[in-house]
Protein backbone atom coordinates (compact mmCIF):
# COMPACT_ATOMS: atom_id res chain seq x y z
CA UNK A 1 0.00 0.00 0.00
CA UNK A 2 1.41 3.35 -1.08
CA UNK A 3 -0.13 6.60 0.19
CA UNK A 4 0.81 9.80 -1.65
CA UNK A 5 0.33 12.91 0.48
CA UNK A 6 0.98 16.63 0.24
CA UNK A 7 4.40 17.27 1.79
CA UNK A 8 3.29 20.51 3.49
CA UNK A 9 0.23 18.89 5.07
CA UNK A 10 2.29 15.92 6.21
CA UNK A 11 4.91 18.14 7.85
CA UNK A 12 2.16 20.17 9.56
CA UNK A 13 0.48 16.98 10.84
CA UNK A 14 3.75 15.55 12.10
CA UNK A 15 4.47 18.78 13.96
CA UNK A 16 1.02 19.22 15.53
CA UNK A 17 0.09 15.57 16.19
CA UNK A 18 3.44 14.08 17.08
CA UNK A 19 2.22 11.98 20.03
CA UNK A 20 -0.84 10.59 18.24
CA UNK A 21 0.88 9.36 15.07
CA UNK A 22 2.84 6.44 16.45
CA UNK A 23 1.50 4.02 13.80
CA UNK A 24 2.04 6.36 10.84
CA UNK A 25 3.60 4.47 7.94
CA UNK A 26 3.94 1.12 9.68
CA UNK A 27 1.58 -0.82 7.42
CA UNK A 28 1.83 1.33 4.33
CA UNK A 29 4.41 3.38 2.48
CA UNK A 30 3.89 7.13 3.01
CA UNK A 31 5.19 9.24 0.11
CA UNK A 32 5.32 13.04 0.37
CA UNK A 33 4.59 14.73 -2.97
CA UNK A 34 6.36 17.96 -3.90
CA UNK A 35 4.37 20.25 -6.17
CA UNK A 36 3.18 23.84 -6.34
CA UNK A 37 -0.17 24.42 -4.67
CA UNK A 38 -1.90 21.63 -2.78
CA UNK A 39 -1.82 17.92 -3.57
CA UNK A 40 -5.37 17.01 -2.61
CA UNK A 41 -6.70 13.95 -4.51
CA UNK A 42 -8.67 11.18 -2.89
CA UNK A 43 -7.99 8.38 -5.35
CA UNK A 44 -7.50 4.76 -4.39
CA UNK A 45 -6.16 2.36 -6.99
CA UNK A 46 -5.70 -1.37 -6.64
CA UNK A 47 -3.74 -2.51 -9.66
CA UNK A 48 -2.78 -6.04 -10.63
CA UNK A 49 -1.85 -8.13 -13.65
CA UNK A 50 -5.48 -8.77 -14.69
CA UNK A 51 -6.96 -5.33 -14.06
CA UNK A 52 -7.74 -3.14 -11.14
CA UNK A 53 -10.20 -1.18 -9.08
CA UNK A 54 -10.59 2.58 -8.76
CA UNK A 55 -12.23 4.45 -5.91
CA UNK A 56 -12.57 8.22 -5.92
CA UNK A 57 -14.20 10.15 -3.12
CA UNK A 58 -14.39 13.46 -1.35
CA UNK A 59 -13.27 12.32 2.10
CA UNK A 60 -9.88 13.24 3.49
CA UNK A 61 -7.78 10.48 5.03
CA UNK A 62 -8.91 11.52 8.52
CA UNK A 63 -11.42 10.37 11.12
CA UNK A 64 -13.84 13.03 9.87
CA UNK A 65 -13.36 12.10 6.23
CA UNK A 66 -13.97 8.43 6.91
CA UNK A 67 -16.25 8.45 9.91
CA UNK A 68 -18.28 11.52 10.75
CA UNK A 69 -18.65 13.64 7.60
CA UNK A 70 -21.14 13.11 4.81
CA UNK A 71 -18.84 12.31 1.90
CA UNK A 72 -19.33 11.18 -1.69
CA UNK A 73 -17.48 8.34 -3.43
CA UNK A 74 -17.63 6.12 -6.48
CA UNK A 75 -15.86 2.87 -7.34
CA UNK A 76 -15.47 0.86 -10.53
CA UNK A 77 -13.42 -1.83 -12.25
CA UNK A 78 -10.44 -1.15 -14.49
CA UNK A 79 -9.24 -3.27 -17.41
CA UNK A 80 -11.14 -6.14 -18.95
CA UNK A 81 -13.76 -6.17 -21.72
CA UNK A 82 -16.62 -4.49 -19.82
CA UNK A 83 -14.57 -2.20 -17.58
CA UNK A 84 -13.00 1.24 -17.80
CA UNK A 85 -9.86 0.68 -19.91
CA UNK A 86 -7.86 2.86 -17.50
CA UNK A 87 -6.09 5.26 -19.84
CA UNK A 88 -6.58 8.02 -17.29
CA UNK A 89 -4.70 5.85 -14.75
CA UNK A 90 -1.68 5.87 -17.06
CA UNK A 91 -1.82 9.67 -17.19
CA UNK A 92 -2.20 9.94 -13.42
CA UNK A 93 0.71 7.59 -12.74
CA UNK A 94 2.88 9.50 -15.19
CA UNK A 95 1.98 12.78 -13.50
CA UNK A 96 2.71 11.38 -10.03
CA UNK A 97 6.04 10.09 -11.28
CA UNK A 98 6.99 13.62 -12.34
CA UNK A 99 6.39 14.94 -8.80
CA UNK A 100 8.48 12.37 -6.94
CA UNK A 101 12.10 12.17 -5.97
CA UNK A 102 14.03 9.05 -7.08
CA UNK A 103 13.51 6.04 -4.84
CA UNK A 104 11.11 3.23 -3.97
CA UNK A 105 7.94 5.20 -4.76
CA UNK A 106 9.11 5.90 -8.32
CA UNK A 107 10.11 2.25 -8.72
CA UNK A 108 6.60 1.17 -7.64
CA UNK A 109 5.00 3.61 -10.08
CA UNK A 110 7.20 2.32 -12.91
CA UNK A 111 6.07 -1.22 -12.11
CA UNK A 112 2.42 -0.15 -12.25
CA UNK A 113 2.98 1.69 -15.54
CA UNK A 114 4.28 -1.53 -17.12
CA UNK A 115 1.05 -3.46 -16.51
CA UNK A 116 0.08 -4.93 -19.88
CA UNK A 117 -3.62 -4.07 -19.67
CA UNK A 118 -3.02 -0.35 -19.09
CA UNK A 119 -3.38 1.55 -22.38
CA UNK A 120 -1.38 4.56 -23.43
CA UNK A 121 -2.52 7.73 -21.71
CA UNK A 122 -5.39 9.48 -23.48
CA UNK A 123 -5.24 13.13 -24.41
CA UNK A 124 -5.59 15.08 -21.11
CA UNK A 125 -9.21 15.90 -20.37
CA UNK A 126 -10.71 13.09 -22.48
CA UNK A 127 -10.89 10.22 -19.97
CA UNK A 128 -13.67 9.66 -17.43
CA UNK A 129 -11.61 11.29 -14.69
CA UNK A 130 -10.27 14.84 -14.83
CA UNK A 131 -7.36 15.93 -12.68
CA UNK A 132 -5.64 19.27 -12.66
CA UNK A 133 -1.99 18.99 -13.54
CA UNK A 134 -1.15 21.42 -16.31
CA UNK A 135 -4.62 22.84 -16.91
CA UNK A 136 -7.46 23.92 -14.61
CA UNK A 137 -10.45 21.64 -14.18
CA UNK A 138 -12.63 24.38 -15.69
CA UNK A 139 -10.37 24.49 -18.73
CA UNK A 140 -10.62 20.71 -19.14
CA UNK A 141 -14.42 20.78 -18.80
CA UNK A 142 -14.64 23.66 -21.26
CA UNK A 143 -12.54 21.78 -23.82
CA UNK A 144 -14.43 18.51 -23.33
CA UNK A 145 -17.88 20.07 -23.65
CA UNK A 146 -17.09 22.89 -26.11
CA UNK A 147 -20.16 23.97 -28.07
CA UNK A 148 -22.49 21.84 -25.91
CA UNK A 149 -25.46 23.15 -23.96
CA UNK A 150 -27.22 21.56 -20.99
CA UNK A 151 -30.58 22.35 -19.42
CA UNK A 152 -29.64 21.26 -15.90
CA UNK A 153 -26.68 20.28 -13.79
CA UNK A 154 -26.24 18.53 -10.44
CA UNK A 155 -23.09 19.39 -8.54
CA UNK A 156 -22.40 17.52 -5.33
CA UNK A 157 -19.95 19.41 -3.17
CA UNK A 158 -19.37 20.28 0.44
CA UNK A 159 -18.09 23.72 -0.44
CA UNK A 160 -17.49 26.12 -3.27
CA UNK A 161 -15.75 29.42 -3.75
CA UNK A 162 -17.12 32.37 -1.76
CA UNK A 163 -18.87 34.11 -4.66
CA UNK A 164 -20.05 30.90 -6.36
CA UNK A 165 -17.99 31.88 -9.41
CA UNK A 166 -17.69 28.26 -10.55
CA UNK A 167 -21.47 27.83 -10.49
CA UNK A 168 -21.99 31.12 -12.33
CA UNK A 169 -19.40 30.14 -14.94
CA UNK A 170 -21.10 26.77 -15.47
CA UNK A 171 -24.52 28.39 -15.97
CA UNK A 172 -23.18 30.99 -18.39
CA UNK A 173 -20.84 28.69 -20.34
CA UNK A 174 -23.24 25.79 -20.87
CA UNK A 175 -26.63 27.55 -20.88
CA UNK A 176 -27.90 25.77 -17.79
CA UNK A 177 -31.42 26.75 -16.77
CA UNK A 178 -31.76 24.94 -13.45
Amino acid sequence: VVVFVDRGELEHSLHTCIGRLRHLGRRYFLVPVDMPGAFHPKVFLRLGNEGGLAWIGSGNLTRGGWGSNSELAGAWQLGGPDADPGGWVTGLLSYLDSTLRPGLARDLLARAQRLEWLPDAPEPGTGPVLFSHDQTLAGQIDRRWAERKFTSVKILTGSTDRDAAMLKWTVERFGIQQ
